[in-house]
């Protein structure tokens, strides 16, 4: 058979307003460590001070109650986002802050309360009302722990349903204020044009965090889920809806016209930053093999699917018939191969790279239980 494309959700959509010009990647930011799990003098507190545009600092706090302040310049209209990442002293830790942003004069103008378990991430954006200066704080309420502070201030801010032109190749970067927010990118294709669109976290932390093993996350995060934001795209084109969302989308045109694509959270999760990624016509290439088990007999209605580099693009999938065999069509580099059988439990995962068209044969082998310990 074929391939097929997997797009298991569909997310919520955009209203449109307005578009805007393509801006320049926003600059770099300098990220401290985060201080070590050492443990000082409780009597030690944060440090306040200030936190320039496009800067970070690092610190700790050491017992609750404590508290901290950031003072920082904004012109009127001028767009902070501003994202917290917290590690605590020990698995199964819990925090609970306040979280606000005063003006001068100390009246507050934003504030929200967060909590978290040995880590968390918070993401606050924030549009100062007039040209002067502004503190952002930090106040313990439950528990303590050790945190970096980035303030993000070469993003311009964005009208809620503007839309931005794309023309790629490249990467857009962009951000969701909250995890209701969204955000919206046109893009003119021909007919039969080929577009990869991958979105990721920004956050380095993030990234990294995406690509651990599910029992690595568990020891921040209990379920295995995650302290950063996770983004998706969802596509429309000409004003159709498509049937595919995900971190990653490899699109056909049927036919000339404009493809929006957007950018959603979880609303149920922060806001944050992300980049948008963009491949038109990317080079595809074939491959085509057998299914068989450990007697080399083939293996039928085997569901294949093709997994891209670390961040395990959903590349496609396809499904052997009654002969075992397959044929897919996937873009060159390094693959991670998920095999599930209908009707039975589990899944076996293969590692293989195909940078041309070649052939691949799989076996699909049930390995025996381990042996008992001679002491059982």
């Amino acid at each position: 058979m074929r391939f097929r494309m997997l797009w298991p959700f569909l997310l919520a959509s955009c209203a449109s307003t307005h578009s805007t010009p393509s801006l320049p990647p926003p600059r770099a930011v300098e990220l401290p460590p985060v201080p070590p799990l050492t443990r000082p003098d409780p009597a030690q507190t944060p440090a306040p001070g200030r936190i320039e545009r496009d800067a970070a600092v690092a610190d700790r706090f050491t017992a609750e109650r404590q508290s901290v302040g950031y003072d920082f310049e904004a012109a009127q209209g001028e767009l902070s986002l501003f994202s917290l990442f917290t590690l605590g002293y020990a698995r199964g830790w819990h925090s609970v802050s306040k979280l606000r942003i005063r003006d001068a004069q100390g009246a507050v103008l934003h504030e929200e309360s967060r909590s978290g378990g040995a880590g968390w991430f918070g993401f606050t954006s924030f549009v100062a009302p007039r040209t002067g200066s502004y503190r952002y704080e930090i106040e313990l309420e439950q528990g303590y722990f050790r945190y970096r502070l980035a303030r993000y201030s070469s993003y311009r801010d964005r009208a809620s349903g503007a839309v931005e032109a794309l023309s790629g190749p490249g990467a857009a970067a962009g951000y969701l204020k909250s995890g209701t927010d969204c955000a919206r990118y046109s893009l003119r294709v021909a007919r039969g044009e080929r577009v990869a669109l991958k979105v990721l976290n920004a956050e380095v932390d993030a990234r990294n965090e995406r690509r651990r093993p599910v029992p690595e996350r568990m020891t921040r995060v209990m379920g295995g889920g995650f302290l950063h934001p996770q983004f998706r795209i969802e596509l429309v084109f000409q004003g159709e809806r498509q049937p595919q969302s995900g971190h990653y989308a490899f699109w056909r045109a049927p036919r000339a016209g404009e493809l929006v694509v957007e950018v959603r959270g979880d609303e149920s999760a922060d806001g944050g930053r992300f980049e948008l990624a963009l491949q038109r016509d990317p080079r595809e290439i074939e491959v085509r093999g057998t299914v068989v088990d450990g007697e080399d007999s083939a293996v039928a209605g085997v569901a294949l699917e093709f997994l891209l580099g670390a961040d395990e693009d959903p590349v496609g999938s396809t499904v052997t018939g009654a002969d075992g065999r397959y044929v897919a069509t996937i873009l060159p580099g390094p693959y991670r191969i998920r095999m599930q059988r209908e009707g039975e439990r589990g899944m076996r995962v293969v590692r293989a790279t195909a940078f041309e068209p070649r052939v691949l044969d799989l076996a699909w082998i049930v390995e025996p239980p381990a042996a008992p310990d001679a002491d059982q």
